[in-house]
């Protein structure tokens, strides 16, 4: 269900229209929405539409000067306490457009590593566990079992409970690559939640740092922004992506500062 989180969404949500238009002229609606919405924002986030998401959704940080405290008993309504805005909008026009309150295929994204009515944080160490139960499950159990090559190349038909073994020993080593690949990849995922001591132990100070320099992040532009931003010109820097990524298409990008010149 996960894998078709996109169609499920779209299938929840037939009021949400479609894109006739092309990559470069949905982006610049975003941007003139945003522009109108949230220009003081730290950052814009707009995901393009594509065949299988045809809807164009949008967000946006704003800065902590702007987010106002809830009042006394109040309760917080939205992540982040108002410092997050999104929407979603008409590729064509640029329009907000509003659809039925509903997570669709992006409930059984989060299931099945964030879990529910549990805290996130205690379900993905609950998920973590079990991964790496079922890990180390797999890799003794291919090395205990000394003759998995030769069982998977046996199959004797027609040989009552032996078929049905034989069959059981080849459909069970069929599914193990599969197995151990959702199963690796879910803990390395998470590694940073499960192992944080090599991070601290290098960056014992500031492990921020470590994720800028990882993960190439851009640094953080100091000071308030000097002039006008001059028109940012996404047609021809989407033009330049595709060029570089021989022809494949952009699935979204991130504005940084979007006021700063």
């Amino acid at each position: 269900a996960s894998y078709y989180r996109e169609e499920i969404s779209r299938w929840m949500r037939p009021e949400l229209p479609r894109s006739t238009v092309g990559a470069g002229q949905a982006a610049a609606n975003a941007l003139a929405f945003l522009r109108q919405k949230a220009p003081q924002a730290e950052s814009w986030n707009v995901s393009l539409p594509d065949a299988r998401n045809p809807a164009m959704r949008t967000f946006w940080r704003n800065p902590e000067s702007m987010v106002k405290p809830p009042a006394e008993g109040e309760k917080r309504r939205r992540r982040g306490g108002g410092r997050f805005g999104d929407a979603t909008l008409d590729p064509n026009t640029g329009r907000e457009v509003s659809a039925r309150e509903t997570r669709g295929g992006d409930f059984f994204y989060r299931l099945h590593f964030d879990l529910h009515y549990i805290p996130v944080i205690w379900a993905r160490w609950i998920v973590g566990f079990c991964a790496m139960f079922m890990l180390v499950a797999i890799v003794t159990g291919v090395i205990t079992h000394k003759k998995i090559f030769k069982d998977f190349f046996t199959f004797r038909p027609e040989k009552g409970l032996r078929s049905w073994l034989d069959f059981h020993n080849v459909s069970a080593v069929m599914a193990l690559p599969y197995h151990a690949m959702i199963t690796y990849t879910g803990i390395v995922t998470l590694m940073f939640l499960y192992l944080p001591w090599g991070v601290k132990a290098a960056y014992p100070n500031d492990e921020e740092a470590f994720f800028n320099d990882a993960f190439a992040r851009l640094a953080e532009v100091e000071g308030p922004a000097q002039g006008r931003a001059a028109p940012l010109p996404i047609q021809q820097l989407l033009d330049s992506a595709r060029r570089q990524w021989k022809g494949a298409e952009v699935a979204g990008f991130v504005v940084y500062r979007p006021g700063a010149a």
